[in-house]
């Protein structure tokens, strides 16, 4: 980076709260550098922080503008949000850190550096002095920043380059619109077609070089790159052309861009002039009308011009009758269209969501996967939970991960949803907190009630709340169980079958009934989950159910091993110790000792499987007979509580 961004005083921010923010702005950004719509959204969130009076800061904070941005980057540090929140000085400095970090990390694309200067260049003009020389120092910092991308461009060797650009560019004064060459086109027109052009060559993905070849063909076709054009005239040109508004968004869907003045200004003014002249006419025909009524008269395209300049002074704060290079339009609405997709495609991931739920309610994990991933990516919370579910027991087509469980969980939690912190508190895997979790599920427990009344996974960690009731202050009943039913009926399809299951098992809220416990386990087994294919084994193992033979029990374990279940490795080793094929598979103690070890380096081994370990060393069981360590894992087993192991420890010491 050429150039620092010294905008504030940060000495009136404390080195604790600087380095608080430094921290969370650096966690923030390399949670979202892959993503081109956050980036974008963060540095023109930023560059309106800095550039708003101590009042207009306040406005943006209750329109919305800021508060998502400043809530990503506090978190759950309420003291820095509250730093923030009250703090003018300290707004200022965590946007001007943003657009620092982002620069020297060359996070920003030179398209939508351009976007961002022409808006600076064109913003309303403050009355404050202070303003002004915030506005000076920016465009210089964008201009400097600017020139990096392209030295940093020039200096990486291309080893290879657009062909179909490069034969485009050097022919340009050749090519055709509407049978008529480009250099015999009116000046909008001729850069309506450079834009479009150069889009659909690049498909949107252009480099900083080749960006800059569109000087050169903008001179073929008689444009200077730096002669002028009013923001208006273009605008009101190409809404009122309809050949000219087809030409420049193509197959590009404009619904709904007017609403995002503040990130694509230009767009957002043609769109919502074209507006003003359909589905909006009333609002001119109404202020005609006021007008006429107080016997003034005026042109409807006066009006029309005036709805337009009071929209983007309002909205995008910046004045229409500014203007700006051709060359510097053109970059700037290549970064509109390449952001109306990504904004209609951001506006598209509710739908993705719905399909993600739908995929994880009859685990089809091998869609489901990739989609959570594209959601994660930009940020849906949701989406990292149902991820960390996925991570907190293995699939098919992932392997249990609690590092990365425990990871999506947090930021989950930090984001504040509600399933995820139950979750947490109450995992699948692992010790319970009590005293923990009887202090801060209550607090939430009505929340989280109310949620699961359109969310699946609210109303699931509500049926794992009431199977420990005495988390909420209840006592062990019927009642609660009945409710933990109610809630797991609500639950995705799978984990509700599972959790259906296990009451009819243990007879909780439900009569006892193995036969309909293993029909629930059967259908969520059929889905992938492993869980209940690992307590299918179980089934055929005891012979539960009328459906379940022995001999079944070792494929069903090593189906759900296959498919991550960390349990079943040891279910399965235990399967290889027995005589005649009783489970399944002929004995085979070394694969016995093998999976047995295999389930104890996991970490998830319960301690009868830690006692089989003591039992080979003892006996020589597929290991070398060893007694000493045959003791050291049958303490470790009886310290778990396994009598068994208790007494055979007694046994080896006596």
């Amino acid at each position: 980076m050429g150039t620092e961004l010294n905008i504030i005083n940060s000495n009136v921010l404390s080195v604790d709260t600087k380095n608080e923010i430094d921290k969370q702005i650096d966690i923030i950004i390399a949670k979202h550098k892959n993503n081109r719509y956050e980036i974008n959204t963060l540095v023109f969130q930023s560059v309106a922080a800095l550039t708003a009076s101590e009042n207009y800061s306040s406005e943006l904070h209750s329109q919305g503008l800021l508060k998502r941005f400043w809530g990503d980057i506090t978190g759950k540090n309420k003291e820095i949000q509250g730093k923030i929140d009250r703090s003018f000085a300290a707004s200022q400095y965590a946007s001007q850190q943003t657009l620092q970090k982002l620069a020297e990390q060359n996070l920003m694309s030179f398209e939508l550096i351009t976007a961002v200067n022409n808006k600076l260049n064109a913003s309303i003009v403050q009355v404050e002095e202070e303003i002004n020389k915030i506005y000076g120092t920016l465009v210089t910092f964008f201009r400097q920043t600017k020139s990096d991308i392209i030295q940093l461009e020039n200096r990486v060797e291309r080893l290879e380059r657009n062909v179909n650009l490069l034969n485009w560019q050097n022919s340009i004064e050749y090519q055709m619109w509407d049978g008529i060459e480009y250099s015999e086109l009116d000046y909008v027109e001729k850069i309506i077609c450079l834009i479009r052009d150069f889009y659909d060559i690049t498909g949107t993905n252009w480099t900083t070089s080749d960006l800059l070849l569109l000087k050169s063909a903008m001179s073929s076709i008689d444009i200077s790159p730096k002669s002028e054009i009013q923001y208006y005239d273009f605008i009101s040109r190409v809404s009122n052309d309809a050949r000219l508004f087809k030409k420049l968004f193509g197959n590009i869907s404009t619904d709904g861009i007017e609403e995002y003045p503040e990130y694509i200004a230009i767009s957002s003014g043609i769109k919502k002039n074209q507006m003003l002249k359909e589905n909006e006419k009333y609002l001119v025909d109404n202020t005609i009308e006021i007008m006429e009524s107080h016997m003034c008269t005026v042109k409807r395209e006066e009006v029309e011009e005036n709805l337009l300049t009071l929209y983007e002074r309002k909205k995008a704060n910046i004045r229409l009758d500014l203007s700006v290079s051709a060359y510097d339009l053109i970059i700037e609405m290549l970064y509109n269209l390449e952001q109306i997709k990504e904004i209609q495609y951001f506006n598209s991931l509710e739908g993705k969501l719905k399909d993600a739920e739908t995929l994880f309610s009859v685990y089809d994990t091998k869609k489901l996967i990739p989609l959570l991933n594209e959601l994660i990516s930009y940020n849906v919370i949701k989406a990292k939970h149902m991820m960390a579910i996925l991570y907190e027991t293995g699939c098919e087509n992932l392997k249990r991960d609690d590092a990365k469980c425990f990871e999506l969980f947090d930021e989950c939690i930090e984001a504040g949803y509600l399933p995820s912190l139950v979750r947490r508190l109450i995992p699948l895997n692992g010790e319970i907190d009590r005293e923990v979790c009887i202090q801060k599920i209550p607090p939430v427990f009505d929340e989280l009630r109310k949620l699961a009344e359109t969310d699946m996974f609210a109303a699931e960690e509500c049926a794992r709340v009431y199977l420990n009731p005495h988390f909420i202050a209840l006592e062990k009943c019927e009642e609660s169980y009945q409710k933990a039913i109610q809630y797991f009926e609500r639950a995705p399809v799978v984990l509700g079958y599972y959790g259906l299951a296990m009451r009819f098992h243990y007879g909780q809220g439900v009569e006892q009934n193995y036969e309909l416990a293993y029909e629930y386990l059967y259908m969520a087994a059929m889905m992938g989950y492993n869980k209940a294919i690992q307590w299918i084994g179980f089934y055929h193992e005891k012979e539960y159910s009328e459906d379940s033979f022995k001999s079944d029990a070792a494929k069903w374990y090593k189906k759900a091993y296959d498919f991550g279940e960390h349990r079943a490795i040891t279910n399965l080793a235990w399967c290889y110790s027995k005589d005649n094929k009783e489970y399944g598979v002929s004995t085979d103690y070394k694969k016995f000792f093998e999976l047995s070890m295999e389930a104890y380096e996991l970490g998830d081994m319960p301690s009868w499987g830690i006692g089989n370990i003591g039992w080979a060393y003892q006996y020589g069981k597929g290991v070398d007979m060893d007694i000493e360590k045959a003791k050291l894992y049958y303490k470790e087993a009886a310290d778990m509580g396994d009598d068994w192991s208790k007494n055979k420890l007694k046994e080896l010491e006596d």
